[in-house]
């Protein structure tokens, strides 16, 4: 039966007597939500995790304190619990991406069962298995190498990289350079059976042929001149744990078949020895490059790509995931800063997240170390300072580990940048239109700001 209202503002239905103790019955966050997404109750362990107060819970969006929005999570591309149980009028059961009181994601499995309380129809949802995936580092303090968003595009990929960590088979992460593949690929590691294990990295781009067996395979002394003693090659090294494939798509032919063979058979030989070792690793491969073109113009065998995507997972890029551009500079600035205390201004955030950003995470670190030697703070005119005249915005995406140094010198013209800023804005404005028929809330989701915004955009173009 379909149980769904016209989602109105109504008062809110006053908990009958026990509700709330039958609540506080679990150890698990329970909550109380109306047919417009509002909380009528919830439990301790609810406020608790999410850092609630509650006096102050009682009518707030349910999207407001486990997302953090003001929009609910399935406008935002996510499945909403609340939507499809009183849609259907029956339980739900569903993985789902929340953040803590202090943004952090946590991994959270979403039963809903809908009620009727005063008259009005309701979704009791308990949440349970909590899991944060921003997970601490073996030093004692959290790991600043981590991933990190709230967006649509980022949550579910996180859920489908959760999915393929916990079964088996290899992983192969595809995504444009400067994504975060490796990130990924810890983030993989970390999950599996494989944690307690090593991490080997294999950047398959930067291994001569001549060198490739010895490297991945070891070898004995004597196995060739200059090998003085024995060295065992990295899948022994990673055994237990998790191998990551790098730049797979750089492998020559020749390579390919005899890493074909080790996956296949979980058996290696070191150069000059008589005998195999059996290793037991998890291979998590990683390219930018379109592995099924490759195949078909015959550059990558087809036995191996099939052989690595048991589970394939797209890495999004920083134009798909643009509000979460914010989170990730200051993370990147708190560690290119050296506890030096440089803020970013709301206006340089503004700027970011609506360049292209070609070289992503890589390119946006990039730009902030560059941007840090033009004075205490960031903003929108010492990022216009660091492009290139005549150049593309942020063409060189080599990472730096010092920032420039700058001759000091009278200020930029900023109209150049800025015409070709407007441009682009433009652009990505026009296909969010588009792609949202028009509906400004939505677009403002997408790009990271506010509805304000988008119709002072508007109004200018």
């Amino acid at each position: 039966m379909a149980v769904m209202t016209n989602l109105q503002s109504t008062p809110l239905p006053p908990p009958e007597d026990g509700v709330l103790q039958i609540l506080e019955t679990h150890d698990d966050p329970v909550v109380l939500i109306a047919d417009d997404y509002r909380i009528v109750a919830a439990n301790r362990a609810y406020l608790a995790n999410y850092g609630a107060e509650t006096s102050g819970i009682v009518g707030l969006r349910c999207h407001q304190v486990s997302h953090h929005s003001d929009v609910p999570c399935h406008e935002r591309g996510e499945d909403c619990p609340l939507a499809r149980a009183l849609s259907s009028g029956q339980a739900v059961d569903t993985l789902h991406v929340h953040l803590d009181a202090d943004h952090r994601p946590e991994r959270v499995r979403v039963r809903g069962t809908p009620i009727q309380l005063g008259g009005r129809w309701l979704l009791a949802e308990r949440i349970e298995r909590i899991e944060r995936l921003e997970r601490e580092s073996t030093s004692g303090g959290r790991t600043l190498d981590r991933m990190i968003g709230q967006s649509p595009a980022f949550l579910q990929t996180v859920q489908r990289l959760i999915h393929a960590s916990s079964l088996p088979g290899s992983v192969l992460l595809t995504g444009e350079s400067g994504v975060g593949k490796e990130l990924a690929a810890r983030f993989v590691h970390e999950r599996s059976p494989q944690a307690g294990g090593p991490f080997v990295v294999v950047d398959c781009a930067s291994i001569p042929e001549a060198l490739f067996e010895s490297e991945l395979f070891g070898h004995e002394r004597g196995a060739f001149t200059g090998s003085s003693q024995s060295r065992a090659g990295l899948f022994e090294t990673a055994n237990g744990g998790t191998l990551f494939l790098d730049e797979i798509g750089e492998l020559p032919l020749a390579m390919q078949a005899k890493l074909l063979r080790a996956i296949d058979t979980g058996e290696v030989r070191r150069l000059g020895a008589h005998q195999p070792s059996q290793v037991r690793v998890r291979i998590v491969a990683a390219t930018n490059r379109d592995l099924r073109a490759l195949v078909d113009g015959g550059e990558f065998r087809l036995d191996l790509f099939y052989r690595l995507a048991t589970h394939e997972v797209r890495i999004p890029t920083l134009r798909e995931r643009r509000e979460d551009i914010a989170l990730i500079a200051r993370a990147l600035l708190a560690r290119l800063d050296g506890h030096r205390g440089t803020v970013i201004e709301d206006a340089a955030i503004e700027l970011l997240r609506e360049m292209p950003l070609p070289g992503n995470i890589r390119e946006l670190r990039n730009l902030l170390q560059r941007a840090l030697a033009h004075g205490p703070s960031i903003s929108a005119d010492s990022i216009g300072r660091t492009l290139p005249e005549g150049r593309g915005p942020f063409s060189n995406t080599d990472g730096l580990s010092v920032p420039p140094r700058v001759e000091p010198g009278p200020p930029l013209d900023p109209r150049p940048v800025t015409g070709r800023l407007e441009s682009t804005r433009r652009h990505l404005l026009e296909e969010a239109l588009q792609r949202h028929g028009g509906n400004r809330a939505r677009v403002a989701a997408e790009l990271g700001v506010s509805e304000r915004t988008v119709y002072r955009w508007l109004r200018a173009s």
